[in-house]
């Protein structure tokens, strides 16, 4: 099977698109023309990996504008599949933990849970507002807020998956762990500090 009799079969362009990794010129202009000529409503399964994978050129030069760029157009397609689309939003924020850019990932992961999808009817995708009930993109973000904000936000965060009936039981428990122990041990601190004085 070759692209030409079917332009919308991912893993065709995945090869070529692997044959030509070693000239980046050309590499480039073939995801360009993958990118171009895949119809994201027709393609077979993983549309996300190419553009997840034109990121990474990027990124792999410390290009991040034009990483970024890729991505937020990337967050824009309407993708056949929920899990493409948190792919997308998931590797966007990753990349931003890797260079050690956290605010950023948190915002991402914000835009992803919480902004509603601008797109015109003929564009809008069914699962587009999927992702704030979407487990994997929770789960991340809860994570972020358990790393990097406070205890008020990362209350709200989880009465927030608890709401929007996301939260599964172990989600809960790893939030109760979270939430408790820095109090348990304060307290055992306290208790080994006054058993010391005497």
């Amino acid at each position: 099977m070759c692209i030409r009799d079917s332009p919308n079969n991912v893993d065709e362009w995945i090869k070529r698109l692997k044959i030509v990794q070693n000239d980046e010129h050309i590499l480039v202009k073939t995801f360009g023309e993958a990118l171009t000529q895949i119809e994201p409503r027709k393609a077979s399964k993983g549309l996300d990996k190419v553009w997840i994978m034109f990121a990474d050129l990027y990124k792999g030069h410390d290009d991040y504008k034009n990483a970024n760029l890729i991505y937020f157009k990337a967050t824009k397609v309407p993708f056949r599949s929920i899990d493409e689309l948190t792919n997308v939003w998931s590797s966007w924020a990753e990349m931003h933990i890797q260079i050690r850019n956290y605010q950023d990932a948190f915002s991402i992961l914000k835009q992803s849970l919480f902004k509603k999808p601008q797109l015109n009817s003929s564009e809008k995708s069914v699962h587009a507002d999927s992702l704030g009930h979407c487990l994997k993109l929770w789960t991340f973000y809860l994570d972020m807020e358990v790393n990097f904000g406070t205890v008020e936000t990362v209350k709200a965060a989880y009465k927030r998956v608890i709401d929007l009936k996301v939260a599964t039981p172990i989600l809960i428990s790893v939030s109760y762990t979270h939430l408790t122990l820095p109090t348990i041990y304060s307290v055992q601190i306290s208790v080994v500090a006054v058993s010391l004085k005497k």
